[in-house]
């Protein structure tokens, strides 16, 4: 029987909510709403106002005559600590959450551990006959964060269907989008990042988050033009045709996010051969942004499409709200989680114990009680009662670890976002001071440069020399230089009966080399 699924994803900024038709693995999107969320509601993922997130939902539901379903949620937090580990392939995979247990304290060093969930996502099973393995996503959450999920589940007097991590619910979800034995870039773009996964067929190679999302795409162009942001989403997204955006336009827009894109992929290519990307597929938000693919597609120079089509999803046959796939590209948080969701609790659930197993539990623990020796009883009792006291003393002793691996945790974050935009910057025209000041030491005197032009670590320059042989020792120094590559001379003219030589050269220069203390280069 379908039942009706609310699938809810909360951020600082907005409220998602897709009202799904579930039945079986049929997934039927009918209507989606998205509204703001009520200031200071929402910390890192945490619901700290429930009553005032229940209100504004109770508002929406009314006003939209939804009046019974159940409740999934996806959370959304960068204080939720995750890492990707590598555990030995066992044919029982229930032995993998044993595997985990066993380490958990080293892949998560907290004091206070037991006031976290964990959940695990397998990426790739390698069944081999040495080595086999299986590579996994690991993730920890606070009881305390999904336990606010639950409770304005209560206030709103609705039943829990599931509660899920984004990371989760995205990962699924493209990985039903992918073409079979294909290597390609899945690039989720959000409102203020985009998440880059290589995937070879469904499954995922490897993946990053870089700062570049689709609201600075906006601001960036608004301040290019010298107009509102309102003013660039309509251009942007097609909503006028009183001006066209520039083929410049568009490579000056995509830049930055386009240059994150390319180091992922140099970074992960060049530590395994063999592996090329030569595809893409754009997913999310950014989808709105006419041209964006396009644009994306002659900066990457590899072939770009638009996941506009979400496999897995249907939609109603009368489809009386009239949904479509457009309406849906931001909400790939919201239907990723209805194929298969972390399930996350604040408390596991005991297993379900029936009657008969109780009745002869009693009769058992009646004649072990009879048998037994009741100073014992007391005696271990009394035992585990100083031990607990004992843990409980270290566990608050070590409190302190998980403040300070928290804060490790958003100061890494920080300064990945510094890194990445700090190496947005870098282009090899940063080379020619390296360039400059290496020529003042190794340039013949008899060599003058009369012009000298850079663009994009293309070097032009047309000089003098005494002669040929000045020429060629010029050329011979040039190409000693680490920083210069790829030198020509295109033209020479003899003057003053060949006592003088014009001559015009280019090369480029990379801004990999670095000029030490001293003046030199060096690698």
């Amino acid at each position: 029987m379908a039942q009706t699924v609310l699938s809810i994803y909360i951020t600082e900024e907005d409220i998602k909510i897709c009202e799904i038709r579930k039945k079986k693995k049929s997934i039927q999107a009918r209507r989606v709403f998205t509204i703001p969320t009520p200031r200071n509601s929402v910390d890192g993922g945490m619901i700290v106002n429930v009553e005032e997130i229940a209100q504004v939902l109770r508002e929406l539901f009314g006003a939209n005559a939804i009046r019974k379903a159940k409740l999934s949620f996806t959370i959304a937090s960068k204080r939720i600590a995750g890492k990707e580990i590598t555990v030995p392939y066992v044919k029982n995979k229930k032995r993998i959450s044993e595997m985990i247990e066993a380490n958990i304290q080293d892949y998560f060093p907290m004091g206070n551990l037991e006031e976290y969930i964990w959940r695990y996502t397998i990426l790739e099973t390698v069944k081999a006959e040495e080595n086999g393995h299986y590579n996994i996503a690991l993730v920890a959450v606070r009881k305390d964060m999904i336990a606010s999920y639950y409770e304005l589940a209560a206030e709103l007097n609705m039943p829990v269907e599931t509660v899920d991590y984004a990371g989760n619910s995205i990962y699924h979800m493209i990985c039903k989008q992918m073409e079979p034995e294909k290597t390609a870039l899945a690039l989720q773009i959000d409102g203020d990042v985009t998440h880059v996964s290589i995937m070879e067929g469904n499954t995922q190679l490897f993946r990053r988050t870089v700062p570049h999302g689709r609201e600075a795409l906006v601001q960036n162009f608004a301040e290019s033009r010298g107009i509102t942001p309102a003013e660039a989403e309509k251009l942007l997204t097609g909503q006028t045709d009183e001006i066209t955006v520039t083929e410049a336009e568009y490579k000056e827009l995509v830049s930055d996010l386009s240059a994150s894109i390319a180091r992922v992929v140099e970074f992960y290519t060049a530590k395994n051969a063999g592996i090329r990307v030569s595809e893409a597929k754009i997913f999310g938000e950014g989808l709105t942004i006419t041209g964006l693919a396009q644009a994306l597609e002659r900066e990457l120079e590899i072939q770009v499409s638009e996941g506009w089509q979400l496999q897995g999803i249907t939609f109603p046959k009368k489809n009386p709200y009239g949904i479509t796939m457009e309406a849906l590209a931001g909400y790939l948080p919201n239907l990723g989680t209805m194929f298969e969701s972390l399930h996350l609790k604040p408390e596991e659930e005991k297993k379900h114990v029936s009657g008969e197993q109780i009745l002869h539990g009693m009769i058992i623990a009646a004649a072990l009680a009879v048998i037994g020796l009741a100073g014992f009883t007391f005696y271990q009792n009394y035992t585990l009662r100083q031990e607990k006291a004992v843990y409980d003393a270290e566990n608050e002793r070590l409190a302190h670890a998980e403040r300070t691996y928290l804060a490790y945790m958003d100061v890494q974050n920080e300064y990945q976002q510094l890194e990445s935009y700090y190496n947005s910057t870098e282009n090899d025209t940063e080379a020619l001071y390296q360039l400059i000041v290496t020529l003042e030491e190794v340039m013949p005197q008899s060599v003058g440069i009369n012009n000298l032009s850079v663009e994009s670590g293309n070097v032009s320059l047309t000089a003098v020399a005494a002669g040929k042989v000045a020429v060629a020792d010029f050329i011979i120094e040039l190409k000693k230089i680490p920083c210069v590559s790829n030198v020509r001379v295109s033209k020479t003219v003899d003057s003053n009966e060949g006592n003088m030589t014009e001559f015009e050269m280019s090369f480029q220069i990379s801004a990999d080399a670095s000029v030490d203390a001293e003046g030199g280069v060096s690698e």
